[in-house]
């Protein structure tokens, strides 16, 4: 992912049971450039099929906008 290009807010979203990503060293890698939101008990296909992760980002998207 090219955070650098980003021209509009950027949310990563990561399980904290996601058994592929480190979520809590993720910080590390992207910096300042987007916020990081921990989904508590989402594994790593979880985060796109988990109905409480779907809702949480599908929140978010609401609630943020596209196009903020």
């Amino acid at each position: 992912m090219d955070l650098a290009a980003a021209t509009k807010p950027v949310t990563v979203f990561s399980g904290g049971a996601d058994e592929l990503i480190f979520s809590d060293r993720l910080h590390e890698a992207v910096g300042e450039r987007a916020t990081i939101r921990i989904i508590d008990g989402i594994n790593h296909m979880g985060i796109i099929s988990a109905p409480a992760a779907v809702s949480i980002i599908a929140d978010d998207v609401a609630t943020t906008g596209l196009s903020s």
